[in-house]
């Protein structure tokens, strides 16, 4: 008999994994813990060990099928047939298997289970939204924006978009603010986190004042 725990959420793989063994295990039956060279050792003998006087053995294989080049992989495949018509039981516990063993294992296993972690699509954030609003002069807007690029951006990231904007700015004119002056914002902007790291201040906190005061 095989059962096959799969996927990243290790967490909920390995207490799954518990819970089923309690469940399938009658009180003098034991597991056995095997590294894949015990197990391709011994797999004829776990296959075919069983005895009138002896509850059905359990064995717990934990990543022994992670890696193609072992001589245990092929093993497996040959005799994954005979492991599932065992009267022991084989629990694989493998973070990823590829489909070719996977389609072998479903076909055979008495059940599979599944836990992959859910990954969360990080919300990407525009920075040159930071750019625009700055261009604009709209101080609240931008001051909005700030907040925002603070959950996927660090203050060295966002300073230096707003820095070229502000270089653009001097370069090309803006309506909104007088050439000398963009020159003196992107000179003190360019200075702002390295002196904040010096006097040991929250860049987040240094660069939310500058827009504050001079947007």
């Amino acid at each position: 008999m095989i059962y096959l725990f799969l996927g990243n959420d290790t967490e909920k793989r390995n207490k799954e994994c518990s819970s089923l063994l309690q469940k399938i295990k009658p009180g003098s039956q034991k597991e056995h813990f095997l590294t894949p060279l015990q197990s391709l050792q011994n797999i004829n003998e776990m296959i075919l060990a069983n005895s009138l006087f002896e509850p059905a053995q359990i064995y717990v294989l934990d990543s022994a099928l992670a890696d193609e080049g072992v001589e245990f992989y092929s093993t497996v495949l040959d005799n994954i047939k005979n492991m599932a018509s065992s009267a022991n039981v084989f629990i694989f516990v493998e973070e990823h298997l590829n489909k070719p063993i996977l389609a072998k294992i479903e076909k055979v296993a008495e059940k599979v289970f599944s836990f992959e972690k859910i990954k969360k699509i990080k919300e990407r954030f525009n920075t040159f939204a930071l750019a625009d609003a700055l261009g604009a002069r709209d101080r609240k807007n931008l001051w909005v924006l700030y907040q925002k690029a603070l959950e996927h951006e660090a203050p060295e990231a966002i300073s230096g978009v707003l820095f070229w904007k502000l270089k653009d700015m001097a370069s090309k004119g803006n309506a909104k603010y007088k050439k000398e002056e963009l020159n003196n914002l992107a000179v003190e902007l360019g200075a702002l986190l390295p002196e904040a790291r010096r006097k040991n201040l929250d860049s987040e906190v240094a660069l939310e004042k500058f827009i504050l005061k001079y947007v």
